[in-house]
């Protein structure tokens, strides 16, 4: 382009921007999107509510439940990875015929705290996410935190509410890491072993 636009050869493009200018050509990095002031302060804000929770009760961070939805397919494939196998020396590759991932998927919502998963359920077939279905999972949820004695003080509470809901961020970098981290666990726990019923 920029050789066109001034008549000249690539090559001599090139020598000038790499060695006269000492220029490089790098691609673009993809980011999720970027943040407005507003929304940067209020992941300021935020997270030192979260620093100021945790420096007064220790155990805060341990009483925090988060929640993800994510879509499964009736059939996921195995990677190449998950498929890998111990050969003896001199025997080839193994093969693998590629599969396909399967058209057919469900919404999945799983809850969990810093031990692991304390509650996920699929989404029925024909239903729609709507305040009220998130009302009633929050309901189911709150019931199976009670059944397993997760946080002794929410057996004061009224089933309507929790003890306390933390705002955060959307699409915050250390939620998503920790939510990327746990999906592939999520759903091996969860999917795999109902899919192979």
């Amino acid at each position: 382009m920029i050789a066109e636009s001034l008549n000249m050869s690539v090559g001599s493009v090139f020598t000038i921007m790499t060695e006269d200018l000492k220029k490089k050509k790098l691609c673009a990095r993809f980011v999720p999107h970027t943040l407005t002031t507003e929304q940067k302060e209020h992941r300021i804000a935020s997270s030192e509510d979260l620093i100021d929770a945790a420096d007064e009760d220790p155990n805060f961070l341990k009483t925090i439940v988060t929640g993800d939805e994510s879509w499964c397919l009736e059939y996921d494939p195995e990677t190449k990875r998950q498929s890998s196998e111990w050969t003896i020396p001199g025997k080839g590759r193994p093969m693998k015929v590629r599969a396909l991932k399967s058209k057919t998927k469900t919404m999945m919502l799983v809850f969990f705290d810093s031990r692991g998963i304390i509650h996920h359920e699929f989404l029925r077939q024909g239903s729609t996410v709507t305040g009220v279905f998130y009302k009633d999972v929050l309901h189911r949820l709150l019931k199976r935190m009670r059944r397993v004695h997760l946080m002794r003080h929410l057996t004061a509470i009224p089933a309507d509410w929790a003890s306390q809901i933390i705002s955060f961020p959307q699409s915050n970098e250390d939620l998503v890491k920790l939510e990327m981290g746990n999906r592939k666990s999520i759903k091996e726990i969860i999917v795999q072993p109902e899919s192979n019923s």
